[in-house]
């Protein structure tokens, strides 16, 4: 059936007093008016659809359905406008012998929920900065009074992203980079169960990025967050791991697959197992300065355009440094340091192996695991004290968006609103008229 055409004719009248007006005034005076005359239209829509629906069921059953003398019951909508009361008007099914409402019928919407996705969607977007009281109490200075309290506001953003994975299917990611931070957390009925692991997963196409974030796993195994990885993206496309190492990791490693490891974090940790090994202070820094006579050490990210053609040089330099590095740290005085550094220079020249092959850099740092590990931390934190696992994978879900640019925010809403029908404005036209004579401009 094609679709019908509803005129709806709102009249306004400003009294506006003589003199300068200024343009803040003006716009302020706009915003309310707009919001009167949204609150009316949505009003109007509300009591045309069910006009609509009750004429075509008459028309098609007119021995069946037949209007019913009594008046429906008030039903309260609060909306981004504010407080919407619509009839919810009946019509008698003659057959049934019963009323049918007709708002449930002509209008897709949630009962026993009082405020519309319009009204929550403000303090839904605030929540992803900052605590869901806050993001409820910001709202209010836009609603005015009829403003979700924070618990409605939390369970709005609960039920939005709890099961609404972040899309990933159709890219081709060749680049993970992984690290894990820690997050206290909470079991049933708020009781403390301390301190939890939490695996950040990176992705990119692109050696130089971007990086999003594509997984987030809370008390997770890596060989559960392999499984995880392998349905949300194509696994058999990922090239490289750019990791620190932390035990456990190898699980992620398809056959094929590369691993780089941190440079930063190998200079970091050597002095921790130098210092297991009993060297501390400045024999410990001494020791772990001789990472500095390696070239690869000393490569910094902004360098690679100037050394394209000495690649080659800088890989061989650096193996053979390492091999003489090894000798220094002897087996029998440095067994902790001796056995780190061997397993590290399994994994710490394959970004220049990669450019060699692929001329294409990726990182030898896991740092932007870090930077968004460290956002996270910084909203986890402000946000509350203590988590629970769906709530923290809500959280992520909402920055991937939000914040990383995973999918657009605008079209992730529009996603929310589904495929359905939708009333389109098709005209809009604007005159004016001062109700006393006036010279025209």
């Amino acid at each position: 059936m094609a679709p019908r055409q509803l005129l709806i004719n709102i009249f306004i009248t400003f009294e506006i007093p003589l003199g300068k007006v200024s343009l803040a005034v003006i716009e302020e005076t706009g915003r309310q008016s707009l919001k009167e005359s949204g609150r009316l239209m949505i009003k109007t829509l509300l009591e045309a659809l069910q006009e609509r629906l009750s004429f075509m069921l008459q028309a098609l059953h007119p021995e069946r359905f037949v209007k019913n003398g009594r008046h429906g019951r008030l039903r309260t909508f609060k909306t981004s406008f504010g407080k919407v009361q619509v009839v919810n008007h009946q019509i008698l099914d003659k057959q049934s012998r019963k009323s049918l409402r007709l708002l449930p019928l002509a209008v897709d919407f949630r009962s026993g929920r009082r405020f519309s996705p319009g009204a929550l969607r403000l303090a839904t977007r605030l929540s992803v900065l900052t605590s869901f009281r806050q993001a409820a109490r910001e709202a209010s200075y836009e609603m005015g009074l009829e403003v979700p309290s924070h618990a409605t506001v939390h369970r709005n953003f609960r039920e939005i992203f709890a099961f609404s994975e972040v899309f990933t299917k159709g890219r081709k990611f060749r680049h993970l980079m992984v690290d894990t931070m820690k997050v206290r957390l909470q079991s049933g009925r708020g009781r403390d169960a301390g301190w939890g692991d939490v695996r950040v997963v990176l992705a990119a196409e692109r050696g130089e990025g971007p990086w999003i974030p594509v997984g987030f796993f809370v008390n997770r195994s890596w060989e559960e967050v392999r499984r995880e990885l392998e349905r949300v993206i194509d696994y058999e496309e990922v090239e490289v791991l750019i990791s620190d190492g932390e035990p456990g990791i190898e699980a992620l490693l398809r056959e094929g697959m590369r691993h780089q490891r941190c440079v930063w974090h190998g200079w970091r940790d050597l002095s921790f197992v130098l210092y297991q090994d009993g060297f501390r202070g400045l024999e410990n820094r001494d020791l772990v300065d001789l990472l500095s006579e390696i070239p690869l050490f000393r490569l910094k990210t902004k360098d690679r355009p100037g050394i394209r053609e000495k690649v080659e040089g800088i890989l061989e330099e650096s193996r053979r440094l390492w091999e003489e590095l090894l000798e220094v740290f002897d087996r029998e005085v440095y067994p902790r340091a001796h056995s780190y550094l061997k397993r590290l220079g399994e994994n710490l020249f394959i970004f220049l192996e990669y450019f060699l092959e692929k001329g294409e850099w990726i990182p030898n740092v896991s740092n932007m695991a870090e930077n968004v590990i460290g956002r996270i931390k910084l909203r986890v934190r402000r946000i509350g004290k203590r988590w629970s696992e769906r709530g923290l994978i809500a959280l992520f879900r909402a920055m991937a968006r939000r914040i990383f640019g995973v999918e657009s925010w605008e079209a992730f809403e529009e996603r929310l609103l589904g495929a359905g029908i939708r009333p389109k404005l098709v005209a809009l036209e604007v005159k004016y008229h001062w109700r006393w004579p006036i010279t025209p401009l």
